[in-house]
Order: structure tokens, then sequence, then C-alpha cells
């Protein structure tokens, strides 16, 4: 290798070393960027709960309803296929 190649190399590099040092993020941008996913996974975890909260509701009201309700029909047609047989 000859010299220009060597000094072309090591301006190379130079200009990789000063590029990655002044690109990155300064500290409060780091800080700023680490509040808003912060705020971000406190929202999804309130919504998360509200998720819950309703769903628990949603269980409960159906535990209060009557499950089975019988059908007045049936027993009505019984009794006129009873009354028949007699």
């Amino acid at each position: 290798m000859d010299r220009n190649s060597i000094i072309g190399i090591l301006l190379i590099g130079a200009v990789l070393i000063a590029w990655s040092y002044f690109a990155s993020p300064s500290e409060e941008e780091i800080q700023g960027e680490r509040r808003r996913r912060d705020s971000l996974a406190q929202v999804e975890q309130q919504k998360e709960m509200q998720q819950k909260e309703q769903d628990i509701e949603r269980s409960t009201e159906k535990k209060d309803e009557p499950t089975f309700a019988p059908d007045q029909n049936s027993t009505h047609s019984q009794d006129s296929a009873d009354t028949k047989l007699i």
C-alpha cells in the first residue's frame, strides 16, 4: 500500500467515527424517548385494566340473568296431551 491509500483509509475511518459520534442522540433525547415509551406503556396498561373491568362486569351481568327459563308452552302442550288421554 502506498501513502495515498493509507491516508484515504484513515480519512474514511475518521469520517465514520465523527459521523457516528455526531449522529448519536444526546442524553436529553434519550430521556425524552424513554419518557414517551413509559407514558405509552402506562396508557396501554390503563386500557388493559379497563378492558378487564368491562369483561368482569359483563360476566357478572350474565351470572345475574337466569340461565334457564322454563317455556310455558311446553307445559301447556303436555297438560293438553294428558287430558286427551283421559
